[in-house]
């Protein structure tokens, strides 16, 4: 495994965060929707 400087690491961290938070929103989104039905 590669050395990563700590900045690149934190902001992978965060970019990651960001698409899990996403993820689980539309995941919500669709389960609203499908309340709906």
């Amino acid at each position: 495994m590669e050395m990563v400087t700590l900045p690149e690491l934190e902001e992978t961290l965060e970019s990651w965060k960001k698409k899990k938070k996403q993820k689980r929103k539309k995941k919500e989104q669709e389960e609203k929707e499908e309340d709906e039905h």
